[in-house]
């Protein structure tokens, strides 16, 4: 992802979510230098991704593919492409965050080998206020464990 992709991830943005991100937190991660990504089709970006990376962990930022593209394993391939980068930074674990409503990314995710491991109160937006997330995790490698004497 580049600045020069943000005029149509923004358009993305908001095809696909209700509560999009703004431009300003695309340019803050791409400054910040978070692992940041498009996926291309006929020259056109169907999807894209952030992630950040922190100790041993990767949490996934945001995640999207247009509404046209969705269904047709899009998704599972930039899920594929984040796995294999986490992979090569030897993180433990990639984390997201993903609203309970949104059944067809939580069935994606299953797919890809993440499990639930909590939930974040009143994280997102909604149109009544806020709404929980569920957290997920995928377990990559084990932590190195240092032996006791």
């Amino acid at each position: 992802m580049q600045i020069s992709d943000l005029d149509q991830i923004m358009i993305n943005e908001v095809l696909s979510y209700q509560f999009p991100w703004r431009r300003v937190h695309f340019e803050d991660c791409i400054k910040a230098n978070y692992l940041t990504y498009v996926l291309e089709t006929n020259k056109t970006i169907i999807g894209h991704a952030v992630t950040s990376i922190g100790a041993d962990e990767c949490h996934i930022l945001n995640i999207s593919i247009i509404p046209e593209a969705q269904q047709q394993g899009w998704g599972s391939l930039l899920l594929k492409k984040l796995h294999a980068d986490a992979e090569k930074q030897r993180v433990t674990a990639i984390f997201l965050e993903v609203r309970p409503t949104n059944q067809a990314g939580i069935a994606l995710y299953r797919s890809a080998g993440f499990i639930e491991v909590g939930k974040r109160k009143h994280y997102y937006p909604s149109e009544n206020g806020r709404e929980d997330a569920l957290v997920l995790k995928k377990t990559l490698h084990e932590s190195a464990t240092i032996p006791t004497p």
